[in-house]
C-alpha cells in the first residue's frame, strides 16, 4: 500500500486503526502534517455524530490535546 493510500485509509476511520489520539502523535510513519490531517478527520467525524455524550466530549478533548502537541513538536522524520 502506498503512503498516500495508507493516509486516506487512516483518515477515513481513525478509531479503527488508533486506540486513542496519542497513538496518532506517536506513529513514526507519519509527518506532523499527516498526523494533523488524521486528527482533524477524527474530530470532524466525532462532531458529526448526534450524540456528544461524556465519552465523545472526552475524546474530543484528547484530540485537541494531541493537535496541540503536534503544533509544539518539531517535525520528525517519517520512515
Amino acid at each position: 500500500m502506498s503512503k498516500e493510500a495508507l493516509l486516506e485509509t487512516l483518515k477515513r476511520d481513525p478509531a479503527r486503526y488508533f486506540r486513542n489520539p496519542a497513538n496518532v502523535v506517536r506513529d513514526r510513519r507519519l509527518t506532523n502534517r499527516e498526523r494533523a490531517e488524521i486528527l482533524r478527520a477524527w474530530a470532524q467525524s466525532l462532531e458529526a455524530t448526534a450524540d456528544m455524550g461524556a465519552d465523545a466530549a472526552s475524546l474530543l478533548s484528547q484530540l485537541q490535546e494531541a493537535q496541540a502537541t503536534i503544533e509544539k513538536t518539531p517535525e520528525r522524520r517519517s520512515g
